[in-house]
């Protein structure tokens, strides 16, 4: 089930234009208004300064040179930030600030709760994420990110961790050289 604050979101984001298709990719994000609270997705947390549909992706915002970032919400929400793959988000949280205004994120837990990603590296390295945890060759990937992109996950069917979709499913992070895989 989708909770109030993801479907308000959502439904504010639609009705605005700022969302639709499947995918959204957002550029550098603006910060947020004072007042958030750890946990809170809501529009008014989660805001981005721009936004665009289709499979387009960004030049990188906030994600550290040579880093592979996730952010909770948007990216000027709170992020992890890898220098190389980690293969359990179990034990990560959300430990750097993006923007002084926003609270949004600090201190949850990694693992099946991002909604955006970026691969601030220059190198033929992509981030590829995976739904679950110490991922092997066959496991299922939930999407990848190319070098100097950003993506800002699409909307899904709210339940985070089940497998199904991409926002709120990450659980690892593999870094590759380049491969065939279409990537963000």
């Amino acid at each position: 089930m989708i909770s109030r604050t993801r479907r308000t979101v959502a439904a504010v984001a639609l009705s605005a234009g700022l969302l639709s298709g499947a995918l959204a990719v957002a550029g550098p994000a603006a910060a947020a208004p004072g007042g958030c609270k750890t946990g809170d997705k809501s529009k008014r947390c989660a805001t981005t300064s721009s936004v665009r549909t289709g499979a387009t992706t960004l030049a990188v915002g906030n994600c550290p040179s040579g880093h592979h970032c996730v952010y909770y919400s948007d990216f000027s929400s709170w992020s992890h930030n890898y220098f190389d793959g980690d293969q359990n988000f179990g034990n990560d949280t959300f430990n750097t600030e993006n923007s002084l205004s926003n609270t949004n994120g600090q201190g949850q837990i990694v693992d099946n709760n991002s909604w955006a990603a970026a691969n601030s590296t220059s190198a033929n390295r992509e981030s590829h994420y995976y739904y679950s945890i110490n991922p092997s060759t066959s496991s299922r990937l939930v999407f990848c990110v190319n070098p100097n992109r950003q993506v800002y996950l699409p909307e899904d069917d709210g339940i985070a961790g089940n497998g199904v979709g991409k926002r709120d499913e990450v659980s690892a992070l593999i870094i590759r050289n380049r491969t065939s895989v279409v990537c963000f």
